[in-house]
């Protein structure tokens, strides 16, 4: 990390003030799976599948909605969501 990263994290320390990264530390992850449950909740088809609905947690859409709610650029939300969900399978798969 940068010098002057590092010494904008001592004043904040000396303030009192705590600084967090990532969706999980930020407490983002139940605000994000509230609204790709409320899209998934609406029986969202795909007219070119035979399959009954689309999961909307590769929607776009859904991603633009979360990164508003949330602060977050759409995109990196998506990504750190993803690696989240890849962390918490493999932490399950591996305590079985």
């Amino acid at each position: 990390m940068g010098r002057v990263f590092l010494d904008l994290l001592d004043k904040a320390e000396k303030k009192g003030v705590k600084l967090v990264f990532g969706l999980e530390a930020q407490g983002h992850i139940p605000t994000i799976e509230a609204i790709i449950s409320r899209y998934n909740s609406r029986g969202n088809t795909d007219p070119f599948s035979n399959e009954d609905s689309v999961d909307m947690i590769y929607s776009r859409y859904v991603w633009e909605e979360i990164g508003k709610a949330i602060g977050w650029d759409p995109l990196a939300a998506a990504l750190h969501y993803f690696q989240y969900l890849d962390e918490k399978r493999s932490h399950e798969t591996s305590s079985k």
